[in-house]
């Protein structure tokens, strides 16, 4: 693997399998790739039918530069909560 080169940050999120099917997610899909690109990150978006408890995880590939979990946090936290559906 290239070391210097600069891997993205991945977002898994874990839907609900109906949830996924449904027209609204075309909606969820949009708001989270908007807020993405709202922060110019580095960050893909992958989503993931489950039958289980809905959830967010990240990837993210260390290299041997020093990682700023900080912002990465911040991010993942800012797109949770756009994520959130009131």
């Amino acid at each position: 693997m290239d070391n210097n080169k600069n891997w993205p940050l991945v977002l898994v999120f874990y839907m609900d399998r109906a949830l996924l099917a449904s027209e609204l997610m075309g909606k969820i899909a949009m708001s989270i790739n908007d807020a993405i690109a709202e922060r110019e990150a580095n960050a893909m978006a992958f989503f993931v039918p489950t039958d289980g408890k809905e959830r967010i995880e990240q990837i993210s590939y260390v290299s041997n530069e020093v990682v700023d979990m900080d912002n990465i946090n911040k991010l993942v936290n800012d797109i949770k909560d756009s994520f959130t559906i009131k």
